[in-house]
């Protein structure tokens, strides 16, 4: 199967954040996004999804930030990190 995954980070708010791609228990892929936004593709062996009819995939980061926190003319205090705006996987 193809994977491809789209997001971004605020460089500005996070330095070296680092993004994880789980299939189920397995990492797939860890890395710092060089630039905001990135593009992923994958290449899934059948092997990776396991021999139930469901799996997992868990996208995670390092680092989170609160946009209050950092900008004194925000009221936002939502605990923010990655966004991911288009999941493909066929």
């Amino acid at each position: 199967a193809l994977m491809v995954i789209k997001g971004g980070v605020n460089l500005e708010a996070l330095d070296e954040q680092k993004i994880i791609f789980k299939i189920n228990d397995l990492v797939l892929d860890e890395f710092i996004p060089e630039e905001s936004s990135f593009e992923k593709s994958y290449n899934i062996k059948k092997e990776m999804l396991g021999d139930d009819d469901e799996f997992y995939l868990t996208i995670s980061t390092d680092k989170t930030f609160v946009p209050a926190e950092i900008n004194p003319n925000s009221n936002d205090e939502r605990e923010l990190g990655i966004q991911i705006s288009f999941i493909y996987f066929r």
